[in-house]
This record gives structure tokens, C-alpha cells and sequence, in this order.
């Protein structure tokens, strides 16, 4: 689908997009789950939610205005700086929840091998994704959209 967008379709905002929608998935999967008194865990998985929700959603929206508004140097410098925003951002929360991982004692009980688990897949997620948007920075000075 990706190749269709970029090649048939001359949208070359999607090879930027694709590292973002799969964050959503964190607001899912950290918001919907009850961690009862973990208030540490609890804390910290709707701080990630709720970043890499907004990751996403204002990923979509500077590169969905590329077909609104005149491309500019400004609009350039604004999807760079986002775009390195974002990568902190992410770098962050890898950090605090890897800080957290070794941190927390984690125990037996059914709520504790959940936070194990899902930290696990989030710290090796979110590593592969920083790297992809990294490898993605120098797109940002090549920003075209239009044939």
C-alpha cells in the first residue's frame, strides 16, 4: 500500500507518516487496563499513552496540511523541529520506563506479569520506531510532496 502512495500516487508525506500510526496502539493498550494499585506503573504507562497518542495524531496533522498550504521554508523547519521533537520524546520515555523496568521488583501476581510483558514489548517497540525515525531525519530536509 505504502508503494502505491509514494510511487502511483506522488504522496511522498506517507514514507514520513508510516513511523507514527503504530503508536496509537500504546494509548490502547496502556489506557484500557486497569493497574489497580501500581500507581508508579500506572502513572508512567498513561504518561506513554498519551505521548505517543500525540505523536501520531500531530504527525498526521503537519503532514495531512502539506495538501492545504503552500510548502515553505518555515513549514520545512516546522516538520524538522517536530519530527526531532518527537524522536526526544520518544528517547524519554524509553529511558524513564527502561529506569522503571529495572526499578520496579516485579512479582507473581497476574497484574505484574502483565507490566513485565508489556514493558518488554514497549522498550523494543518503541527502540525500532526512535530508529526509524531516525533514519527518517533526512527526509525532512528533502520535503516534497508534489510532482
Amino acid at each position: 500500500m505504502e508503494v502505491l502512495l509514494v510511487f502511483a500516487c506522488n504522496a511522498y508525506w506517507v514514507q514520513r507518516y508510516n513511523n507514527s500510526p503504530g503508536n496509537i496502539i500504546w494509548g490502547y493498550m496502556f489506557l484500557t487496563f486497569d493497574w489497580g494499585h501500581f500507581t508508579l506503573l500506572k502513572i508512567l504507562f498513561r504518561v506513554i499513552a498519551v505521548l505517543e497518542v500525540f505523536v501520531s495524531f500531530g504527525s498526521f496533522v503537519l503532514n495531512i496540511l502539506l495538501f492545504c498550504i503552500p510548502l515553505s521554508s518555515n513549514y520545512r523547519k516546522a516538520v524538522k523541529y517536530w519530527w526531532i521533537s518527537c524522536m526526544a520524546a520518544m528517547a524519554v520515555l524509553e529511558v524513564v520506563t527502561l529506569g522503571m523496568y529495572f526499578y520496579h521488583d516485579f512479582g507473581d501476581t497476574v497484574l505484574e506479569v502483565a507490566a513485565n510483558s508489556m514493558m518488554q514489548i514497549f522498550l523494543s517497540c518503541n527502540l525500532t520506531d526512535l530508529l526509524f525515525w531516525l533514519w527518517g531525519v533526512p527526509g525532512c530536509d528533502l520535503l516534497s510532496t508534489r510532482p
